[in-house]
């Protein structure tokens, strides 16, 4: 199915605009989950057979939805013309944030639970290995786990977690009995991004939590509207950072494409188009082809503060073959026309 066709087919088909491809993703994603859990819980070779049919065929479905080109995607998926600028670049979601509980020892494993239970969807696991296995698959907002565990120790994990580009982007916090300098340090230089002692204060514990995930949503947001913030500025380790280039170099090598699609670059990364729409969706707040158009506004602005070019030739350079659609995309982003964009900057660094 060619992009116009895909576009043309689902437009017809599709409910209101404001159910956007973003909202789907993560619907279809939500279902996968639900299918894993049940292939789990299943025996029968026969059911879990079914389940992973199905489960290809949702990985089959998010594809085709990204493999629309970007301008046929938000024309017709993204955003009614009447949304606002903050639903263009959804950094903040309005669900549960989902926490993953690696520890042993069960009665510490439920405390911990008790704790978050009532503000934060908690996950469970009762070693490393499958505490890494559940963090790879289900892609949590934030993973407390103990350090002194059988097998995989929670320091071992952490290493795994922040050196794989599926679950990088994560924020750990480890909890230990022990207070040595030394085991701190170890701890540290495996990526955690927090340390607390057990036994702990639960005000502690909820305050550390929510302070990491708040760093991280305001710098999704200064990512999301500010030209010049790099991928240094929204990332937290290097393995995210050198993602975040990848995928921004692969952008602006095809900046001028007006058939650019999400298809494309998931294949350039090796990554299926639901991976990609997950990974650039944990580290940015927006769905892999927000974060396409939102870095080809940032692109134009930076062209148009350059003064070099007029804006019909910017236009085409960052694959709009449109003009006053571009303006009108890009008045979306920034608030301002193209025009009224350089003229407010130039009178703000005056």
């Amino acid at each position: 199915m060619d992009s116009q066709r895909a576009s043309q087919g689902l437009h017809a088909s599709s409910p209101p605009l404001h159910n956007t491809i973003d909202q789907l993703a993560r619907h279809l994603l939500s279902q996968i989950e639900a299918i894993e859990k049940l292939a789990t819980a299943e025996d029968s070779l026969s059911t879990r057979n079914e389940l992973s049919s199905i489960k290809k065929k949702i990985h089959i479905l998010i594809a085709s939805l990204e493999s629309l080109s970007l301008q046929d995607a938000e024309k017709y998926l993204l955003i009614d013309k009447d949304d606002s600028h903050n639903d263009i670049v959804d950094v903040k979601d309005s669900r549960k944030q989902r926490v993953l509980v690696i520890e042993d020892d069960y009665e510490a494993r439920c405390y911990i639970k008790d704790v978050l239970n009532e503000k934060y969807e908690v996950i469970e696991s009762a070693d490393g290995a499958e505490g890494f296995t559940k963090a790879a698959q289900l892609l949590p907002d934030l993973i407390i786990s103990d350090v002194v565990m059988p097998g995989l120790s929670g320091i071992e994990v952490c290493r795994k977690i922040k050196t794989d580009v599926t679950t990088s982007h994560i924020p750990v916090i480890l909890l230990t009995g022990r207070s040595a300098t030394e085991h701190r340090i170890e701890g540290f230089e495996a990526r955690a991004d927090a340390y607390i002692n057990k036994p702990f204060n639960p005000i502690e514990l909820t305050l550390r939590i929510r302070n990491l995930l708040e760093m991280l949503y305001h710098q999704r947001k200064r990512y999301a509207h500010d030209i010049y913030q790099t991928p240094r500025q929204v990332t937290t380790n290097s393995t995210d950072e050198k993602f975040l280039h990848h995928v921004i170099k692969f952008v602006e090598d095809h900046i001028d494409d007006p058939q650019l699609d999400i298809s494309g670059l998931a294949e350039e990364l090796n990554m299926s188009a639901s991976s990609l729409y997950r990974k650039i969706k944990s580290i940015t707040g927006m769905s892999s082809i927000d974060f396409v158009i939102n870095h080809k506004m940032k692109y134009a602005a930076h062209l148009l503060l350059a003064g070099k070019y007029a804006v019909k030739e910017i236009a085409f350079m960052v694959g709009f073959t449109d003009a006053r659609y571009f303006s009108t995309r890009f008045k979306k982003y920034f608030q301002y026309t193209p025009t009224e964009y350089v003229e407010y900057t130039l009178r703000r660094n005056d």
